[in-house]
């Protein structure tokens, strides 16, 4: 038997209807709206504009309580160009996006500069979460519906968790980390045909792609500029470590393609099987995890 077909099923799906993730709260929200806008045109990623004040009570709480959470930021990482803007500093923004009470936060199309969802007052974290989501939802709509009738081809949509994932290529660590050595993730594999099309697929090194120090293959033009657009929707979670064993020892150490999963459609890598029946048993206890991590701080799994 050969060895693809012995790996055939080693890549398996978790079905969850939440995930969070930990990101870098000092980089998650901008403080300039043009060059946040800049930036939600080239991504096409719609841009979220909180608006508050110093003298304005609610939205102090909301600062305190809400807009530093590790969880907010993982999740707007992922999905939104963020920036605040105090309105006392901007009248100008408060004209043009119609803010009438505070705080206030307007999801804008940045494909026209128009508002797509408006979401006002103060709130928790569970609610504007909820709130953010929706309005994301709302804004893929708007942006397939101005693609299609620009005669552009809307991007494809990830495949739906239950769907059988494909064969599973040799084994080896995600992260190699061999001292002066660049850092390839995946072992050469796209991961945008994993993610999109649950196929391993080599990459090639003209369609490389830098991701918080980790080089990236893809395999075509077209995989290369989407993995640029958003490479957190393609890129495995932490770094590629695995999960269990950073809740538990607080240890960044390299997950194997040889064990992997997709949870909730996000990528992970284990060192062990036995890690990756762990982290199946009860997912949201290892996803929770917050950290913020950087590739130096990986370490080689032990076999």
């Amino acid at each position: 038997m050969n060895r693809r077909a012995v790996l055939q099923s080693l890549l398996f799906v978790i079905a969850s209807s939440e995930i969070l993730f930990s990101a870098d709260l000092n980089a998650t929200w901008k403080k300039d709206f043009h060059e946040a806008l800049r930036e939600a045109e080239q991504t096409q990623r719609p841009l979220l504009l909180h608006f508050s004040a110093k003298w304005c009570g609610p939205c102090q709480r909301m600062e305190r309580h809400v807009l530093n959470r590790p969880e907010l930021a993982d999740f707007l990482g992922r999905k939104f160009i963020a920036v605040k803007i105090d309105s006392d500093q901007h009248p100008d923004l408060v004209r043009r996006f119609s803010v009438r009470s505070l705080p206030s936060d307007i999801i804008v199309d940045p494909g026209n500069g128009r508002s797509v969802v408006h979401l006002d007052g103060s709130q928790d974290l569970s609610g504007y979460l909820q709130g953010l989501t929706r309005a994301e939802k709302r804004y893929q709509d708007v942006l397939q519906q101005r693609l299609a009738q620009s005669g552009k081809t809307p991007e494809k949509s990830l495949p739906k968790a239950n769907e059988n994932p494909a064969t599973q290529p040799k084994t080896n660590d995600t992260l190699p980390a061999v001292a002066g050595d660049p850092i390839v993730g995946l072992e050469g594999y796209s991961p945008v045909a994993l993610s999109r099309d649950r196929t391993w697929k080599k990459g090639l090194p003209d369609f490389a792609w830098d991701h918080k120090g980790v080089t990236y293959l893809l395999s075509t033009n077209d995989e290369l500029r989407d993995f640029k657009t958003d490479p957190e929707r393609f890129a495995p979670r932490l770094l590629g470590c695995d999960a269990v064993v950073l809740h538990e020892s607080d240890r960044a150490v390299a997950g194997s393609i040889e064990f992997g999963a997709f949870y909730d459609e996000e990528l992970y890598f284990f060192a062990t099987a036995d890690s990756r029946e762990q982290f199946k048993a009860n997912p949201h206890r290892y996803i929770r995890t917050q950290h913020v991590l950087k590739v130096d701080q990986i370490q080689a799994a032990v076999r």
